[in-house]
């Protein structure tokens, strides 16, 4: 539960600033082309599902091996976390 709080809020303080960025800019820029190609970007971003998403991200970067785990119950009540042979 702590690694994804970590995560949600390493998330927060990426993509907030840089999505409030990127509004300022294009609406500055108002029809323009840097206005159509954040507009294009953003719409493809929103159209792929976040799953597609963070399997491209773990297979090209090798980063989120935490995505690659799958939990495993030992009888004890203890979740066992022990890494997925698919990655």
């Amino acid at each position: 539960m702590a690694n994804s709080a970590v995560l949600a809020g390493l998330t927060l303080l990426v993509s907030v600033p840089l999505a409030i960025g990127l509004g300022v800019f294009a609406g500055l820029r108002r029809g323009r082309m840097p206005d159509r190609i954040i507009a294009l970007v953003t719409l493809i971003g929103t159209s792929l599902p976040e799953v597609r998403l963070g399997q491209r991200a773990h297979h090209r970067v090798r980063v989120l091996a935490a995505a690659a785990a799958t939990l495993v119950a030992d009888g004890s009540g203890d979740p066992i976390f022990q890494r997925s042979s698919s990655c």
